[in-house]
């Protein structure tokens, strides 16, 4: 069944004066919905049930039954997300920023000082010299990795080990293969199942590309499209074109069976090409797990960047490509909204990862890469104990962090994504900002806000397909 765009632009009401219960108008459909339910309902069955959530009596089997499961799921919820703002950080997850050296000159990296000179002249690139990076020490990360196994033991959870960074983690290919055996061999000591993932820019040697297949569960591999938005985007440090060479790493990907997702930073100038792109991750790359994520403007000003106004356009293409990646076999996904989860922001102390950088301390924001500035120090979560050789927590300081990236906005608690949505981050960041913003969204809310909208009729039309055609013909 399509869903016309104007069916996003409906209006959402929550119909609980303390549990997310939803009512949700889009063009002539009405949809009830809580976090893992979202049910079609006539107009006249959704007043019935908003009645029943307020115990008011004499309304039908039907509508009581319905609102029993919502308020049921709708606890379970608030719940889970109560948990998530205020349990103790236990990370399961170790990423390493090995260091923030890298041979290519992204237009918008997060990791480097605006360079609007330089971004201008193709010729000109600024440069990453050595000697100007630290290096993440062994010793700091086998303490971290033994402290998140400990807590991977004891939820019998595996131990999920992260290669990252604001540089290429591969340009440190040697301290890479140490640490990855480091976390086998720690993650065998506590009878725990290694999961390892990598994110790289593909621009490698094939043979490090074969090793990366051998040894890692999935690969995140970065490419903006065609070679022009590419070639735009994520030059090397010389200006050259790296196109050709990110195919090449695709290619061997797919030889070895490696499981790999591709990731596309959506830029405004080429807002309008989601479509191309994701045919061309498709067809070039042999990509079949796309995620779309459209440039961070955080840490300095972007001449990609989007306004909070490009939010419709934005996912206007979006579906445009997710329609076409669906035909084409592909899984198409932006990682902001998640409605299979509670989730709130990126922030690490949510989302119990112990993120390490270069300098050896950990972070409680993946865009903090170490570099020793004011953000860095604010966002400190934990240092190594040279004394006794364990990593430590400043506890205090992630029960703090966790309680204020848990915030929920005013304009949050009305919103059908109140507990599964990334909000303004890492646009706008709840650790930093002196005050969270109360009033309005920007860019990233928006965007979620009616994407959510587009999935969650989707899942209420889903929901409905199996029941009988008298059914559908009442509720549709």
């Amino acid at each position: 069944m399509t869903i016309r765009h104007s069916e996003l632009r409906g209006t959402t009401a929550r119909i609980h004066p303390d549990l997310p219960v939803f009512r949700l108008e889009m063009g002539h459909r009405t949809v009830l919905y809580t976090p893992g339910q979202a049910r079609l309902a006539t107009v006249e069955l959704a007043h019935q049930v908003e009645h029943a959530l307020i115990g008011r009596s004499g309304e039908s089997l039907r509508a009581r039954d319905l609102a029993a499961d919502l308020a049921r799921l709708a606890r379970a919820a608030k719940q889970a997300w109560e948990t998530l703002a205020t349990k103790p950080f236990e990370p399961e997850c170790l990423t390493l920023y090995l260091s923030n050296r890298c041979n290519l000159a992204c237009t918008y990296c997060y990791a480097m000082p605006p360079q609007p000179t330089l971004r201008r002249r193709r010729t000109q690139r600024p440069s990453r010299p050595d000697d100007r990076f630290p290096t993440l020490s062994e010793g700091v990360i086998e303490a971290a990795a033994r402290r998140v196994a400990h807590h991977c033991a004891a939820k019998g959870k595996p131990l999920t080990l992260v290669f990252h960074g604001g540089g290429e983690p591969t340009l440190d290919w040697s301290l890479l293969q140490r640490a990855w055996r480091l976390g086998s061999e720690i993650a065998a000591e506590n009878d725990l199942h290694l999961w390892s993932y990598i994110a790289t820019h593909g621009v490698l040697p094939e043979e490090r590309v074969l090793w990366l297949a051998e040894h890692f569960d999935l690969i995140g591999l970065s490419c903006d499209g065609p070679p022009d938005v590419h070639g735009e985007n994520r030059p090397s440090v010389s200006g050259a074109m790296t196109s050709d060479v990110v195919q090449r790493t695709a290619e061997i990907l797919q030889s070895m069976e490696a499981d790999f997702v591709v990731r596309a930073t959506i830029t405004r100038a080429a807002v309008d090409r989601q479509s191309e792109i994701l045919e061309y991750l498709c067809d070039r790359l042999l990509a079949r797990r796309v995620r779309f994520e459209p440039v961070y403007d955080a840490r300095r000003a972007t001449q990609s960047g989007f306004h909070a106004d490009d939010a419709e356009l934005f996912v206007a293409h979006f579906l445009e490509a997710r329609r076409t990646a669906r035909g084409l076999g592909c899984d198409l996904q932006l990682s902001g909204v998640r409605l299979d989860e509670i989730h709130g922001p990126f922030c690490n102390p949510l989302r119990e990862v112990l993120q390490l950088t270069p300098d050896g301390s950990a972070s409680a924001c993946f865009l903090s890469v170490g570099n020793g500035d004011a953000m860095d120090s604010t966002l400190r979560m934990g240092h190594l104990d040279e004394r006794t050789g364990n990593f430590v927590i400043d506890r205090k300081r992630v029960a703090a962090q966790r309680l204020r990236a848990s915030h929920l906005p005013l304009r949050c608690r009305e919103c059908h994504n109140v507990y599964h949505c990334a909000r303004d981050c890492p646009d706008v960041c709840l650790l930093t900002e002196d005050k969270p913003p109360e009033d309005h969204g920007g860019f990233r809310c928006r965007v979620q806000e009616i994407l959510a909208r587009h999935e969650i009729l989707e899942m209420a039309i889903a929901d409905a397909e199996p029941a009988s055609a008298a059914r559908n013909k009442e509720l549709l």
